[in-house]
């Protein structure tokens, strides 16, 4: 079966916009849905009664799981303002690390350049990770 991206990338920003297991979601390889179990807003779908023993579901992995926090942030800067990164490094040392690095990119001009960036890269690794789960994808529609 093929599987519409925009759905797992979906599922993926809802894993990953919380604390690692706060929230998870399930593909069925068989059907495509998604199944999801988030403790922050209480949303729980039933799941199916073979889900524990059919090799069906996959769960759709947190973006730190992919190296996409702090790595991808540490990348970004050393590609794109090598200047910063002690700044970034002692901004990613503290609590609310994120945000002080989105401050500290649109005091440079960077911000959009970072949203692009982590688009792209983020988009390349949860299809990279579809692929290495022999997840097949519709083709894209553009």
């Amino acid at each position: 079966m093929q599987h519409d991206f925009s759905e797992i990338e979906l599922a993926f920003d809802s894993v990953s916009s919380q604390m690692q297991s706060m929230c998870t979601a399930y593909l069925c390889r068989k059907s495509g849905r998604i199944f999801y179990l988030d403790d922050a807003t209480g949303v729980y779908d039933k799941l199916p009664d073979d889900f524990e023993i059919s090799d069906e579901y996959i769960e759709i992995p947190h973006k730190n799981e992919l190296d996409l926090g702090r790595d991808l942030a540490y990348d970004f800067t050393g590609a794109h303002a090598p200047q910063l990164i002690a700044e970034v490094r002692e901004a990613f040392s503290r609590k609310g690390a994120y945000q002080r690095f989105k401050t500290l990119l649109a005091r440079n001009g960077l911000l959009d350049d970072w949203f692009k960036y982590e688009q792209a890269e983020t988009e390349a690794a949860l299809k990279q990770w579809c692929k290495d789960n022999s997840i097949e994808l519709q083709p894209d529609k553009t």
